[in-house]
């Protein structure tokens, strides 16, 4: 045997089958999927690796069915790319010999249905349901789950402190999703309902929030949030200008009530509505060892001199913060400061207790024996009515006014003039001070302005003073039109930090016209939200004042804000007349007459 046949017979054989598993088949593998048709019929013949290959058809449509029935094994999967999603899988089996009858005996079966005039289709392929397969995302959702159990056995267990979650994770609504876990528990326990299934935080929503917003700005221990309505009041010319006002509440009547009183206003050429007055004010209080030298402090601060040094000192502390004025009360050897200072956008008290602390630095030095019992002495006044606010005023002091025309008045109010007048007489002013109320005289500002300060992100707190509000009526033009106007001496608002950088209540800002990334100086922004607070509260009283006038306020109510799925059974029930079961009416006593 020669050279040339060895090389024949031992070499040229070991070279093709190097070829075919180095060439051929990784061939196969990449390049044959683009190929339905071809991909088929080489799975179909290749055994190994080949035959366990997936994902190499699209579709069980194809011309080379015939051939691929020879060819094949007497079933074949064909199965669908992943799409990473869990799906239900689908196997087609076709059994080779009832294929191969098919093609046997298809043209002389569709010869005698076309002879009877029956249309023919192709034999459906039996459908054999798969288990569920895996989705790509399930390692991850598996990934998560552990991490949460880790977090919430630490939090149970006392390892981890449920308020330094944040901390723990990357993902805030995961920190969120583990103290509603944990803290459901606890309830659970308190509450004796531990066999219950159902968590108490159900129906309380968190997810698609942005967190990251929230977190070390406006809440703590977050476990959720919660959707409240928000209507839009409107529109109403206030200074020249048309505004809506949102409102955000669950009170039925109320948006409405105050869209009638736009109406009406703007049926009579609108309002204006003026801040006459602004600064943010922190009063601490600070001890002496007697009553002489808490005097010599008071007489010091109440110079000239010392205000300077005193402002210098505090506007260091703030780029805006700039301070306006320093009044002292005396009481014993206490003495209480309240500082008053300019806050641009801000609402300020931060910015003011910041250059509070600054400034009683500098009345330390000079009266060492000081001491300072509360950085808060109760005189600021904050989130509590007091006079020293209704006189003083406390952040923004506004003035609204409009002049309603008589026939708005009877067609619009459905009331007149004279009434008006005299129910604001006999309700806001007289019955308040019947009540003794402080900062109370109207019929409901606080409405207006906590259902505003919610949809603009506001310190709600603080509705208790910013609603302090004097309305007056009178007659105008010969008493043919009505003069309305609202007093607030103490709106505090602010446009920039709080609650104002979540997006929801950044939006509803949007809404009256005011950015609070863009304002042309500083303080124009809360400024305008004062004013726009001002005439809402304006519209709010209009129209209650003529609902109470013309007896409307009852009837409204049962219209816009009466659930009956919340009224109790009995109620539904009781008996509405004298007939029905009520008790007799208790008689008049007689007054006897005396004579002199």
């Amino acid at each position: 045997m020669g050279p040339f046949q060895m090389l024949f017979l031992f070499v040229l054989p070991f070279v093709c089958f190097k070829l075919f598993f180095l060439v051929i088949v990784p061939t196969c593998f990449f390049v044959a999927p683009c190929f339905p048709d071809i991909s088929a019929a080489i799975r179909s013949h290749l055994s190994g690796p080949l035959r366990k290959t997936k994902k190499l058809c699209k579709s069980g449509q194809s011309p080379l069915v015939s051939w691929f029935s020879n060819t094949s094994p007497n079933t074949f999967e064909l199965e669908d790319e992943d799409s990473g999603e869990e799906e239900q899988g689908v196997v087609y089996k076709l059994e080779k010999n009832s294929l191969k009858r098919q093609l046997v005996g298809e043209q002389v079966e569709r010869g005698q249905l076309k002879e009877s005039g029956v249309q023919t289709e192709s034999e459906s392929p039996v459908i054999v349901q798969k288990p569920p397969r895996k989705s790509a995302s399930e390692p991850v959702l598996l990934e998560q789950e552990k991490e949460e159990a880790a977090l919430l056995e630490q939090v149970v267990s006392g390892k981890l402190p449920i308020h330094a979650l944040e901390k723990s994770v990357s993902d805030f609504e995961t920190a969120v999703r583990v103290r509603r876990k944990a803290f459901d528990q606890q309830i659970r326990a308190n509450f004796s309902t531990a066999t219950s299934t159902t968590s108490c935080f159900d129906n309380l929503p968190y997810q698609d929030f942005d967190y990251k917003k929230v977190y070390g700005t406006c809440c703590e221990l977050v476990v959720g949030y919660v959707p409240i309505p928000v209507g839009l009041a409107g529109p109403l010319r206030v200074n020249e200008e048309i505004v809506f006002f949102p409102m955000a509440t669950t009170e039925g009547c109320l948006v409405a009530s105050t869209n009638r009183g736009c109406k009406a206003i703007m049926e009579s050429k609108g309002c204006v509505s003026y801040v006459v007055n602004d600064g943010m004010t922190r009063a601490p209080c600070i001890r002496f060892p007697c009553v002489k030298m808490a005097i010599d402090c008071k007489m010091w601060l109440e110079q000239e001199d010392t205000f300077e040094l005193l402002s210098e000192q505090f506007n260091s502390t703030s780029r805006y913060g700039r301070l306006e004025s320093v009044k002292v009360s005396i009481a014993g050897r206490n003495l209480y400061v309240r500082f008053k200072c300019l806050s641009g956008d801000a609402m300020g008290m931060n910015m003011v207790s910041k250059g509070t602390e600054k400034a009683l630095e500098v009345i330390k030095a000079h009266f060492s024996e000081m001491e300072i019992v509360s950085l808060s002495g109760n005189y600021c006044s904050d989130k509590k009515p007091s006079a020293v606010n209704w006189i003083e005023g406390r952040g923004k002091t506004v003035v609204a006014e409009a002049v309603i025309r008589g026939e708005v008045v009877e067609r619009v109010l459905k009331t007149n003039v004279a009434s008006m007048v005299d129910c604001n007489i006999q309700k806001n002013l007289v019955g308040s001070i019947m009540a003794g109320s402080l900062g109370g005289f109207n019929a409901h500002a606080a409405n207006i302005v906590a259902a505003m300060f919610i949809a603009t992100g506001q310190d709600a707190a603080q509705v208790v003073e910013s609603s302090h509000c004097i309305t007056l009526l009178e007659p105008a033009n010969g008493g043919n039109d009505l003069r309305i106007s609202v007093t607030l001496p103490c709106v505090e608002v602010g446009t920039v930090g709080g609650g104002t950088v979540l997006p929801a209540q950044s939006s509803s800002l949007r809404a009256m016209g005011i950015d609070p990334q863009n304002s042309h100086s500083p303080g124009a922004n809360s400024r305008k939200l004062a004013t726009l607070i001002g005439a809402a509260v304006l519209a709010g009283e209009l129209s209650l004042i003529a609902a109470l006038t013309a007896g409307h306020l009852v009837k409204a109510h049962m219209q816009y804000n009466r659930s009956v799925s919340n009224l109790n059974i009995y109620d539904l029930q009781r008996p509405r007349s004298a007939s029905q079961g009520l008790p007799p009416k208790c008689p008049v006593p007689s007054v006897a007459t005396t004579h002199d």
